[in-house]
């Protein structure tokens, strides 16, 4: 949306990613933003630019410049053929995609799979309803049941013991694939604020990874409630390769 919305304004883009407190801390690495992603952009460092746009847009007053900026950016809404054509505006670079590639060979994934991108964490508070493994292998049944591999991607392992647990009891033959550690036990933003948890840079491989692999994938099952559902709809270019359990239709943002 910023990219688009830059765009459509005539202004340059420049996206840093930087340390500070508060609750857009949940939005920044440690390190800076071009290490990982090209940006096709205007933006020339040695021009004095006077105007900034804080992509959190949290923790500033109601007239702040910087904010309300902001959210002019987040009530921009765009249709999914020109979202697609803009989010190919920022690409990774060949840094990020080696280690991707690397991953994906050492995970030894089936020439043929679905992906499943399945919330938990501190996303099922307020902004999203559970949907349990069940719905989403009852909706693979009806759409495709022939493809018997099965990739998952959560934010909670637990994910994984209900769809394997699942399976069995219904006497289901189908493989689950996953890349997720014991240890995850759904995301809580809240939390790692309070402790200074910023992300690493293998959780962020981790994450661009399960993003490849649903690309790549025969069928994707998501919730478009989740921004991670709708931007793997842009990676695919087509809404016929994507299912999602709660909004049936995409939307920007």
């Amino acid at each position: 949306l910023a990219i688009y919305y830059c765009n459509k304004n005539n202004f340059d883009l420049k996206i840093e990613l930087d340390e500070r407190s508060g609750l857009d801390g949940r939005l920044y690495f440690q390190y800076g933003f071009e290490k990982y992603f090209n940006l096709n952009s205007k933006y020339n460092k040695n021009n004095n630019y006077t105007k900034t746009i804080i992509c959190g847009g949290f923790g500033k007053s109601h007239d702040d410049p910087t904010r309300l900026e902001f959210l002019k950016i987040r009530r921009t809404h765009i249709d999914f053929h020109t979202a697609v054509k803009f989010r190919k505006l920022l690409t990774l670079t060949p840094y990020i995609l080696d280690l991707i590639k690397k991953q994906i060979v050492n995970l030894k994934l089936p020439e043929s799979y679905v992906f499943m991108h399945i919330r938990r964490g501190d996303k099922l508070k307020c902004e999203a309803k559970f949907i349990g493994f069940d719905k989403f292998i009852t909706k693979h049944i009806q759409v495709n049941k022939s493809i018997k591999n099965i990739f998952i991607a959560s934010d909670d392992y637990n994910t994984i013991i209900e769809s394997n647990k699942y399976l069995t009891d219904n006497k289901l033959d189908y493989k689950i694939y996953h890349n997720i550690n014991t240890n995850n036990k759904g995301h809580n933003t809240h939390y790692r604020l309070i402790y200074k948890q910023y992300f690493t840079e293998n959780e962020f491989v981790n994450f661009m990874l399960e993003l490849e692999i649903a690309r790549l994938s025969n069928h994707v099952y998501c919730t478009y409630t989740s921004n991670v559902g709708r931007y793997i709809a842009l990676l695919l270019e087509d809404l016929t390769k994507i299912t999602s359990l709660d909004s049936e239709t995409w939307f920007s943002g």
